[in-house]
């Protein structure tokens, strides 16, 4: 399946994410300059992009999306990324709880790391973190989430600058401490895959693995049984810039043997005046491989707005 602008995007950042910078104006003005479908911006652990997406739908009628979210989860078998699209617009109070628990984790995970820095004898305070964070997030964002983690890179090269870590590697083991402190997978402080999917089943929607190639070990049909086992997922998100075009048919022919449905996203995380800070890797908005059935698929399950 050969990469090109496919009919949606279903896997996009806004300014939302901890990580991001992307306005949602950016993506339906994107959207309709490449006659897109359908598209979804789906935040790390938040719903929060929401209302403002609403209200910037106004200025272009007929362009479509979805609405979404992305969870990071744990499982008896591993810690994955779930693409959770077809969302309600007020979320039930068990999905709420859980945006809410998210963002609270949020927090204390910058906060964790920052002690843990400190612990080390390195002045690392929240007020750093937020002046990082300030870098590329706007003010609004901070009043709903507040100090939250800060993109990795960002994050890794400041504390590599002041000498607070020595490299990536140091930095992505001070990071884990910081999700679970007594280093163990069970302490690891991120909700039950199980929980969050049925959540979003009871609220209408529908959950998808995201970009799968490294979850899945390649094209490793008993480790992707063994995921689905573990997961009550609806699908997999088999197109996606981290999974090579082989793998995407590979993924797609399960799905059919499966009864399950496929998607495709780019997981962009910045609009072109943003690009400097590299946060996406040059990715374009729908430049993959998913085939506009799959679409179809997908939208007889979960609502398109807009359209």
């Amino acid at each position: 399946m050969e990469k090109k602008y496919a009919a949606y995007d279903l896997h996009l950042h806004s300014l939302w994410s901890y990580d991001a910078c992307t306005p949602p104006e950016y993506y339906f003005s994107r959207a309709k300059e490449l006659n897109l479908r359908a598209f979804a911006v789906t935040d790390h652990h938040n719903f929060d992009a929401f209302e403002e997406i609403l209200e910037t739908a106004k200025q272009f009628p007929g362009v479509g999306f979805l609405a979404g979210a992305e969870m990071t989860v744990k499982s008896p078998v591993g810690c994955f990324d779930l693409v959770c699209l077809g969302l309600p617009r007020v979320p039930p109070p068990k999905l709420q709880k859980i945006f809410d628990t998210y963002h609270e984790l949020q927090r204390e995970w910058g906060d964790t790391l920052c002690r843990l820095l400190q612990e080390r004898g390195h002045n690392y305070t929240r007020a750093d973190r937020e002046k990082l964070l300030r870098l590329y997030r706007p003010e609004r964002t901070f009043a709903k989430q507040g100090v939250t983690h800060v993109r990795n890179e960002i994050q890794r090269d400041y504390l590599i600058a002041q000498h607070y870590v020595k490299d990536g590697k140091e930095y992505g083991e001070l990071c884990w401490k910081a999700m679970s402190e007594d280093d163990s997978y069970e302490a690891i402080r991120l909700l039950e895959g199980s929980e969050i999917i049925d959540a979003v089943h009871d609220a209408g929607g529908i959950v998808m693995i995201a970009h799968p190639a490294g979850y899945f070990k390649g094209m490793n049909e008993k480790r992707m049984d063994e995921v689905l086992e573990a997961l009550p997922l609806d699908g997999i998100e088999c197109a996606h810039p981290s999974v090579p075009e082989e793998y995407t048919a590979f993924y797609r022919a399960y799905c059919k043997k499966h009864g399950l449905l496929s998607s495709g996203g780019t997981d962009c995380h910045e609009d072109p005046p943003h690009a400097y800070l590299k946060l996406s890797e040059g990715r374009d908005m729908a430049w993959h491989a998913g085939e506009s059935v799959w679409l179809d698929e997908i939208l007889e399950r979960v609502r398109l707005w807009n359209a």
